[in-house]
């Protein structure tokens, strides 16, 4: 005969399991929500479906990562990428080591331009994807993860990556730790700044906020700024010229960073005229390889 302690026993553990068994059901449900999008093409009307489909999955089941990650891999082909790009979070905060959603957020990164958050994913999982590695190996090899080209901005969170000593050392630990014999170096070549003849333009607002941004967060470094001219001589003085062209640049970066409160004391300009090129010829493409601006940043042990 069932006791009244019994009795009240019985009714308190299927109280809480009911929850449980709730939840399971939910979440059952959400992972056939979730196979019903596989099985759908990716064509304009069909992202839609799928995304309402995967919207009604992860409000049955809100923390199955791999909702997220079908969720972010979809808004990504509809071009919403700030929002993809929370969820393939989202399902890494679920599940660490859930490769598929490293590799997607780095291939992310990656279209993107924003090369040094894509690294960092690509090393998440180098050990295990073969096709993680070989993005990491492209991105080290020429510094390609440091290049910005004309018509791009980099963004703060990709600086601080870079130049931030303690990240830095992190991703240079990473990238031994894949078998890659390669080093970051905390220096950015700039191909977007836009000059008419040693003055700045105005469409260099934004970088110029992003760097110094950043600039003051990372108080300590010695931000040593090199600019370079092309290698195109044919004219008497044109060392010269090139030598004072480059100098009046690196000052106008100078000038923009002091503006934007970085201390002139932590500041050196230096023009290179056209003595260190990484392009050789008279083309116009080799002429543009020349002419950059570099930003490096220098930590001095105590």
């Amino acid at each position: 005969m069932i006791t009244l302690k019994l009795k009240l026993f019985l009714i308190i553990l299927f109280s809480l399991m009911k929850p449980m068994v709730m939840a399971t059901e939910l979440c059952e449900q959400a992972n056939e929500l979730l196979y019903q999008t596989y099985d759908l093409y990716s064509k304009d009307h069909v992202i839609s479906k799928q995304k309402r489909l995967l919207k009604r999955a992860l409000h049955l089941c809100p923390n199955m990562p791999e909702i997220h990650n079908a969720l972010a891999f979809v808004l990504e082909n509809a071009g919403e990428y700030s929002q993809a790009i929370k969820h393939y979070k989202q399902a890494l905060a679920q599940k660490s080591d859930l490769y598929e959603a490293w590799y997607d957020l780095g291939e992310l990164y990656y279209e993107q331009n924003q090369f040094i958050l894509s690294l960092e994913a690509y090393l998440q999982i180098c050990r295990i994807d073969l096709d993680a590695k070989a993005r990491i190996k492209q991105l080290l090899t020429k510094r390609r993860y440091a290049i910005i080209e004309p018509d791009q901005i980099i963004s703060q969170k990709n600086l601080l990556l870079l130049y931030d000593p303690i990240n830095n050392s992190k991703l240079n630990n990473s990238i031994l730790n894949c078998g890659i014999n390669l080093m970051l170096q905390p220096i950015f070549s700039f191909y977007n700044f836009k000059f008419t003849h040693s003055t700045l333009k105005l469409a260099n607002k934004i970088q110029l906020d992003e760097i110094a941004a950043t600039l003051r967060q990372l108080y300590n470094g010695i931000i040593i700024i090199h600019s370079h001219t092309d290698t195109f001589i044919n004219k008497d003085n044109r060392d010269a010229m090139n030598l004072k062209l480059s100098q009046e640049r690196a000052t106008a970066i100078a000038d923009a960073l002091v503006e934007r409160g970085i201390s002139i004391e932590r500041i050196q300009a230096i023009g290179h005229g056209y003595h260190k090129p990484i392009a050789y010829g008279i083309s116009s493409i080799t002429r543009q390889k020349n002419t950059r601006i570099e930003i490096e940043i220098k930590y001095f042990k105590n």
